[in-house]
């Protein structure tokens, strides 16, 4: 026996798909976009009978360990004494390659370090620390003489666009707008 919950969708489909046949040119389109909206429906109808089942998936979402509490603290360690000393991020197109090398942290274990420890990129790492070094230097006079292109190619940075996009990032205004924020609060 059929139940009645199965006829009423089946009669909508089916008027549906008259009035798709009717307003469309041909048949062959009618008939395309009737099984266009088919699939529609019941991808919409599974989703629906499974919302449980989905929003369990996603709320039992756990991150990955990837190594010991020591092992981060070292690791840490290990990033902040090399940034501090070595300054990478001087360097134009630094890559994540070469910050494994030159400090013997697995390639995975880094990324996963950036990622968890300040929730960001590795590329965004390198551009926030950029923004540091900057904000630091805005006082000096060799740096109160530069453009903003120099000053963005001073500290790495390979384009105007990617060090405007990553000092508004971090700072929340433009480098004209911070320079002019930090010359009246010095004066």
């Amino acid at each position: 026996m059929v139940q009645n919950s199965f006829r009423k969708p089946k009669a909508v489909m089916l008027s549906h798909f008259t009035s798709i046949i009717i307003s469309s040119k041909s048949y062959k389109r009618g008939i395309m976009l009737f099984f266009h909206t088919c699939k529609k429906q019941v991808v919409r109808q599974f989703y629906l009978r499974n919302q449980k089942a989905f929003m369990a998936v996603e709320n039992s979402y756990q991150p990955a360990v990837l190594f010991s509490e020591e092992k981060r603290e070292e690791y840490l360690l290990v990033l902040e004494t090399f940034m501090l000393q070595k300054r990478p991020y001087l360097t134009t197109c630094y890559t994540i390659q070469e910050m494994t090398e030159d400090t013997g942290i697995p390639i995975f274990h880094l990324s996963h370090l950036i990622n968890s420890q300040f929730n960001m990129n590795f590329q965004n790492f390198i551009n926030l620390k950029r923004v540091e070094y900057i904000k630091l230097r805005f006082q000096e006079e060799e740096w109160k003489q530069l453009s903003l292109e120099g000053i963005a190619l001073k500290a790495g940075f390979t384009s105007r666009t990617t060090f405007f996009r990553a000092f508004i990032r971090n700072t929340g205004m433009a480098p004209s707008s911070y320079i002019c924020m930090t010359h009246s609060q010095s004066n």
